[in-house]
């Protein structure tokens, strides 16, 4: 190991080369603890655009643009586009959206 021979050599002292190991071995611990919290994240990632996906399979049509699904924070968040919800200059919400605001809106009730 280049620590012993540079402690041979009389360059480093045997407590110097000491620490230089010990500050090695806890950079060794952190980029470990940093890839593991990486691969956490990735992890996240995966899982929230798999649960994206699912949910707006289950809204709507996955190729629709008028739909937009995220997770932030562990909150999922819907976007319905005013386009499906309304026709052009009527209050009144449009078939194709009571479907969507169905499917979206369903979950557990409280009782009455």
């Amino acid at each position: 190991m280049v620590l012993t021979q540079l402690e041979n050599l009389s360059v480093i002292s045997s407590s110097q080369a000491e620490s230089i190991k010990k500050s090695m071995e806890n950079l060794g611990m952190k980029d470990a603890y940093i890839q593991g919290l990486q691969a956490s994240l990735a992890q996240k990632d995966s899982l929230n655009l798999a649960l994206v996906m699912n949910l707006k399979g289950a809204i709507g049509n996955l190729e629709d643009k008028d739909i937009n699904v995220k997770v932030d924070k562990g909150v999922v968040f819907i976007d319905i586009s005013d386009k499906l919800l309304f026709k052009s200059g009527s209050f009144d919400v449009t078939d194709h959206a009571i479907v969507v605001l169905g499917k979206a809106g369903k979950g557990k009730q409280k009782p009455a």
